[in-house]
């Protein structure tokens, strides 16, 4: 069996090759024939650019994260509880996050008090949550007074007494 690696085998074979042209033009539209031959025969397909959609993707979902991560942080340091916690505040800073907790603790009463008008839980509630209120700020010494009567104002009326009370309580 002769060994297919010895080629050309003899003179004639030789011969043959060296007959064969070195170098061929081809017609300028060879090639495009040639991709329209194999999209025909659905064995060549466009390709589409991997890495540009790659990298779009990459970079769409890294703004996405970093969207996330900024705009949690920047909602974690608006927080009431964040600022609360803060110890690094000024005087007038201080002053200025007691009137906004203030807010919004009016604000949380009024819905409350909105959504259940005629429930006694929800007049108790609010009743000791102000207690609390002036009781903290008697022990702070802001009231200047104010707090002892604020609190007796808010104290449950004797059980005999179905008066309602004169006074108006703004906070």
């Amino acid at each position: 069996m002769p060994n297919e690696h010895d080629f050309p085998a003899d003179d004639v074979e030789r011969a043959w090759l060296d007959a064969l042209p070195r170098t061929a033009e081809s017609p300028p539209d060879a090639e495009e024939r040639l991709i329209a031959e194999l999209r025909r025969q659905r064995r060549h397909r466009r390709r589409w650019p991997v890495a540009p959609l790659a990298i779009g993707l990459a970079a769409a979902v890294l703004l996405f994260v970093a969207g996330v991560l900024v705009g949690r942080t920047s909602a974690r340091h608006e927080s009431m509880d964040w600022q609360l916690a803060r110890t690094d505040l000024s005087r007038t800073e201080q002053l200025l996050l007691l009137q906004r907790a203030g807010t919004y603790y009016a604000r949380a009463m009024q819905r409350v008090a909105t959504a259940a008008p005629d429930d006694s839980t929800t007049a108790e509630v609010a009743r000791q949550s102000l207690t609390a209120a002036a009781l903290a700020a008697t022990h702070a010494h802001l009231d200047r007074d104010f707090a002892p009567t604020l609190v007796s104002l808010l104290e449950p009326a004797p059980t005999g007494s179905s008066a309602p009370s004169d006074h108006l309580i703004w906070y």
